[in-house]
């Protein structure tokens, strides 16, 4: 059991420090430079976002559109109606 269970510590070990070097290498590669540029670019986004006030815009935009096709079916079934009552 001495021989195997040291090769299978070795072995693991190995794959483990392979693992965390990949990572640091990865997360390098990103830079630091391009994280803080992304950031950057976020916090404009989030400043446009508020200042534009888009929430409210939609909000209107699709109580527009929801009344709107409901007012328009409204109308549409009293045509409907209308032409059912009348004879030609």
């Amino acid at each position: 059991m001495g021989f195997w269970f040291f090769l299978t510590v070795v072995v693991a070990g190995n794959m483990a420090m392979k693992v965390y070097k990949m990572r640091m290498f990865a997360r390098e590669r990103v830079g630091s430079d391009k994280a803080a540029k992304l950031e950057q670019e976020i916090a404009e986004l989030r400043r446009q976002l508020a200042k534009n006030n888009y929430n409210e815009r939609i909000e209107q935009l699709e109580e527009a559109v929801f009344f709107g096709d409901f007012e328009l079916k409204r109308k549409f079934s009293k045509l409907e109606s209308q032409q059912a009552k009348e004879p030609y």
